[in-house]
C-alpha cells in the first residue's frame, strides 16, 4: 500500500516538535503573569485530541506546581455546563488554556467567550494555525505553525502542543532544571519511534485485532485516550481506554485471544499493572506495553516497546505520541483502510450558528 499523507506527517514530525520549545519560552512573561495573578485555578480545555492532551497536560502541571486545583474539562463543559465546573474565589483569580490545533474549533471558541463573560481571568491558548481566531485574538498565545499539518487526523500538531503544555507547567512552577531536561524530549520520540516499529509491526501483523484497549493511568490516562481515537478515527476499529486497574471492573467480559491490549506504563503504579498484564494473559489477550525501560515486571508483555528518556513520567509525556500514531497506522493498513479519509470527519470542526 502506497504510504498515507498520515504516515508521512507522523514519520517526519520530529523536527517540527522541536520548534514547540522556543515558541513556548517566547511566551515566559505571559506564563508568569497568569502564574502571578491569575493563578489560583487553572483550566485546561479542548475538543477530541486537544482534550485528551489537555488530560495529560493537566496532570502533568499538576506534579510541577503541586497545584491542587487544576482540571481538564471538555470545551462543551465550560461552555454548557460551568455552574458545576466553576473555580471558587475572585472572578480574576482563574486561568483558561484553550488547546486548539487550527485556533477555530466552534466549541473551544465559544468556551473562550463564555469564559470571558463569566469571569475576569486569564486566557493563554495553545495552537498551530497562525492565522485562527485564537492566535489573531487571545495575546500571548503559544503558536506552533510548523506543527499544522494538513491531514484530517492530529498527529505532529498533538505532539507539539503535548510537549509545549508540558514546558509551560515547567516554566510556571520555575522549575529551569525541569526544562533544560525536556529539551531532549523530541529526540526521545524520534528514537522510540523508529525502534518501535518490529513490535508493533508483529503486534499487528500476527493477526489482525478485533478489539482494542489502551491502558494508561496517572499522567497517562490522556495518552491512552488519544490513542484509542487515533485507532477510531483512522481505522474505524472498535477502540477503548481506560485507567490500567479499571480495566477489571466490567471490561474485562471482553477479554480474549481477538483484544490487543496497548499499555502505556507508569513507574509510579508498575506493579499493579504487571500484575493486570499477566492476568490478562491468561485470557489469551496479546499485549503490547510501552514503557520508558525495560523491567523484569513486565516481561510477560507479548511486545514492547521502549522510550528510554530516563525522564520523569510527567516529562516525557510527548515522546509517546508518535509511537501511539504509528500502532493506528499499522491497524488502518492493515484493514485496508485510508487514513488520510476518516470517515465523517473534517480537518476543523465548525459549527453553523
Amino acid at each position: 500500500m502506497t504510504q498515507s499523507a498520515t504516515e508521512r506527517d507522523i514519520r517526519t514530525q520530529f523536527n517540527m516538535v522541536r520548534k514547540a520549545l522556543p515558541a513556548t519560552l517566547a511566551r515566559e512573561s505571559s506564563i508568569h503573569k497568569a502564574a502571578a495573578q491569575h493563578g489560583a485555578a487553572v483550566i485546561f480545555t479542548g475538543c477530541g485530541s486537544s482534550y485528551y492532551i489537555a488530560q495529560s497536560g493537566a496532570a502533568a502541571f499538576r506534579a510541577f506546581t503541586r497545584h491542587d486545583r487544576v482540571q481538564a474539562l471538555p470545551a462543551s463543559e465550560v461552555t454548557l455546563y460551568w455552574p458545576y465546573w466553576a473555580p471558587a474565589g475572585p472572578p480574576h483569580a482563574s486561568t483558561l488554556i484553550p488547546i486548539s490545533r487550527s485556533g477555530d474549533t466552534s466549541e473551544t471558541i465559544s468556551a473562550i467567550q463564555a469564559y470571558k463573560e463569566r469571569t475576569q481571568g486569564m486566557v493563554m491558548a495553545v495552537t498551530c494555525a497562525q492565522n485562527g481566531e485564537m492566535a489573531r485574538t487571545l495575546p500571548g498565545a503559544i503558536v506552533m505553525p510548523e506543527s499544522d499539518e494538513p491531514n484530517v487526523v492530529m498527529t505532529r500538531s498533538a505532539t507539539s502542543m503535548l510537549y509545549a503544555l508540558t514546558l509551560m507547567g515547567a516554566m510556571w512552577a520555575g522549575d529551569d532544571a525541569a526544562i533544560k531536561r525536556m529539551e531532549s524530549v523530541p529526540e526521545a520520540a524520534r528514537a522510540a519511534f523508529e525502534s518501535s516499529e518490529k513490535a508493533i509491526s508483529q503486534a499487528i501483523g500476527d493477526r489482525i485485532p478485533e478489539k482494542i484497549v489502551y491502558l494508561g493511568g496517572g499522567p497517562f490516562y490522556g495518552l491512552a485516550e488519544e490513542g484509542k481515537l487515533k485507532v477510531k478515527e483512522m481505522s474505524l476499529a472498535s477502540s477503548e481506554a481506560y485507567h490500567p486497574l479499571e480495566f477489571r471492573h466490567g471490561p474485562m467480559s471482553m477479554a480474549d485471544s481477538g483484544m490487543l491490549i496497548v499499555l502505556i506504563a507508569s513507574d509510579s503504579g508498575l506493579a499493579g499493572e504487571a500484575k493486570l498484564i499477566s492476568h490478562m494473559k491468561s485470557f489469551g489477550v496479546r499485549t503490547l506495553v510501552i514503557h520508558d525501560r525495560p523491567c523484569e515486571e513486565l516481561a510477560c508483555a507479548d511486545y514492547s516497546v521502549f522510550i528510554n528518556s530516563g525522564l520523569p513520567e510527567h516529562e516525557r509525556l510527548a515522546a509517546y505520541l508518535p509511537v501511539l500514531q504509528l500502532i493506528a497506522v499499522y491497524i488502518t493498513k492493515a484493514r485496508g483502510l485510508d487514513p488520510d479519509h476518516p470517515r465523517n470527519l473534517s480537518k476543523v470542526v465548525v459549527l453553523k450558528s
